[in-house]
């Protein structure tokens, strides 16, 4: 099988360069080894991993990054997806817990629903008491102005009989000389 004959292009810094196919194959993983490791450090609150994973030697002899084998993308992918498996778990067990508090929540507010709605009927009673109590006050009012009309009547009855009384007497008084 014969590989396509691809450029690409690449401006960097100003400078324009050509690069191969496997160039490019390089880029690409080494973008997606810098989201991952990026997006992993920036979960867990790590500093960001500035170098590459690098292979022990190329093909020609060189020290420097190689093409990853299918084996080393897979155990990299698998790293990954162990990570995110584990991330998510602790997701869910806070959203978890986050929903048991507002459960807890809501059933505090249900017992001040409840105790509310006892203030209200409570309120009623006292609103009927307080006018209980206000129409026994004009109740005793008004009872205490009659009784003391009536008292005044009654002294003014036996003042004037007493009066009268005096005057029926037979005996007049004595004169003086």
């Amino acid at each position: 099988m014969t590989k396509p004959n691809l450029k690409v292009v690449s401006f960097t810094e100003g400078e324009e360069r050509e690069e191969s196919p496997d160039d490019e194959v390089q880029a690409i993983w080494s973008k997606l080894i810098d989201l991952t490791s990026g997006v992993s450090d920036a979960l867990s609150g790590r500093e960001p991993r500035t170098q590459l994973p690098t292979s022990s030697q190329s093909s020609d002899g060189k020290t420097g990054m190689s093409t990853p084998t299918r084996e080393e993308f897979e155990a990299r992918l698998e790293t990954v997806e162990a990570r995110m498996d584990a991330r998510v778990a602790r997701i869910e067990g806070k959203i978890d817990a986050f929903m048991a508090q507002a459960a807890e929540r809501d059933k505090r507010l249900e017992i001040l629903a409840e105790h509310a709605t006892k203030a209200a009927e409570q309120a009623g009673s006292l609103k009927s008491n307080m006018w209980l109590a206000a129409i026994t006050v004009v109740i005793a009012v008004v009872g205490t102005y009659y009784a003391t009309q009536s008292s005044n009547i009654g002294m003014t009855q036996a003042v004037i009989a007493a009066f009268q009384q005096g005057q029926n007497s037979s005996t007049p008084p004595p004169k003086k000389p």
